[in-house]
């Protein structure tokens, strides 16, 4: 998080300049408040975060291990093993909570709107329609069956030039049924809306099961020898990537 103290260790260090290090400024804030100057977040925290604002302010533990079998878990096969006949050892899968954040209908429920908005329109009317980041690429997803908030980001790059941009999208569930939280950043990829938003999108697809995805097995024995990386699977119908992307760096 950006304040005083980073400022003066990064001047220090030399990665930003002596001025910029002598103080927080009301820019500092400026930027801070569209996540620009220097937040810093990696893509699990940012979708934590997302989680914890689809929550109501929940922050949980995020895992990548649901659980941990004992060796010899029974085959179903000669190739796979079957895991309802294993015997679990370590059990991940309870949510861990972290903290609770305050977080006010007055303030939450704007946020949420906004973010709702992003996703199914309408955008603004001035001199002509303009849509918003996201109208035009979710137009083709299933939004009555599970509807999602999100919003497109870019990262601007070294010399802020178009082709440095690196490609960020976040969403979470608006159903207590399915809560899910999602989040995609791809380097110099482009705008928000251009790459990072299509792979979103197509996760909460699967999500509401309108993707047929290939079955996933797992294998015993794993062999620890082998040096051939894993074939690269690739969806049988990838049209939840297909839409509109937005032409706006945002």
């Amino acid at each position: 998080m950006p304040n005083r103290e980073l400022k003066k260790r990064l001047a220090d260090a030399g990665a930003i300049s002596k001025d910029e290090g002598r103080g927080f400024y009301v820019g500092d804030n400026v930027q801070f408040s569209i996540g620009q100057g220097l937040l810093s977040a990696t893509p699990i925290q940012v979708a934590v975060a997302y989680a914890a604002l689809g929550n109501g302010g929940s922050v949980l533990k995020p895992k990548v291990v649901r659980a941990i079998w004992a060796p010899g878990t029974p085959l179903s096969n000669k190739s796979t093993i079957d895991l309802q006949k294993g015997v679990v050892v370590q059990d991940h899968s309870t949510p861990e909570l972290v903290r609770v954040l305050p977080m006010e209908s007055e303030i939450r429920d704007p946020i949420v709107k906004g973010l709702t908005r992003v996703i199914n329109g309408p955008g603004v009317s001035f001199d002509f329609y303009h849509a918003t980041t996201g109208e035009k690429l979710f137009q083709s997803y299933p939004k009555r069956i599970l509807p999602i908030a999100g919003k497109t980001g870019t990262a601007q790059g070294f010399g802020n030039l178009p082709w440095n941009d690196s490609s960020a999208f976040g969403a979470f569930s608006l159903t207590d049924s399915q809560p899910y939280s999602a989040f995609a950043y791809l380097e110099k990829s482009g705008f928000g809306s251009r790459a990072a938003a299509p792979v979103v999108k197509c996760l909460f697809t699967a999500l509401a099961k309108r993707v047929k995805l290939p079955t996933i097995v797992p294998s015993d024995p794993l062999d620890v020898n082998m040096v051939t990386p894993a074939a690269p699977h690739t969806m049988e119908n990838p049209l939840c990537l297909v839409g509109a992307g937005s032409s706006v760096r945002d």
